[in-house]
């Protein structure tokens, strides 16, 4: 967010309380009390150095309170490393989704060839009961009986 920004002490707007009575300085700048005017000047140099470290975010100003923000860096170098790093992250994550979704066709393909097992041996296990009980129902005693029945499983 936008920080408001104090307004800069200019000669128009520096109230005479300000002036502490000292003399204006003529052009050349030299007077007996040139101190003063020495001092305004800091002041305001001051107030425009603490402007330009707050447009740059590197401080931060409430009230008469400045809070140090931290010097920017490369920043340029920095959106160019995260959006690396971000492709990289993002190209990732699609490899793990495809590999998951391969994981998930195994998944399913193993658990159908286990249905298909299962019911093929109780397929077998009912036929093997048919037979028997067919073989030996017919008084032939299961030995030799069984040529008969020629079973044909799907491979």
């Amino acid at each position: 967010g936008k920080k408001p920004i104090p307004e800069t002490p200019t000669s128009s707007t520096s109230s005479s309380s300000s002036k502490k009575g000292k003399k204006s300085p003529g052009k050349d700048g030299s007077s007996s009390s040139s101190s003063g005017y020495d001092e305004k000047n800091i002041r305001r140099r001051v107030y425009d150095a603490l402007n330009v470290l707050m447009a740059m975010d590197i401080i931060s100003k409430e009230k008469k309170e400045i809070t140090w923000k931290g010097l920017p860096s490369n920043t340029h170098h920095d959106i160019e490393m995260l959006q690396r790093e971000r492709a990289h992250r993002m190209a990732e994550v699609q490899r793990k989704r495809d590999c998951l979704q391969e994981l998930l066709v195994q998944n399913v393909c193993f658990r159908n060839l286990m249905r298909r097992n299962r019911n093929r041996e109780v397929m077998e296990a009912v036929e093997r009961d048919t037979t028997t009980n067919s073989s030996s129902s017919r008084g032939g005693g299961g030995v030799g009986g069984g040529d008969n029945h020629h079973h044909h499983h799907q491979q």
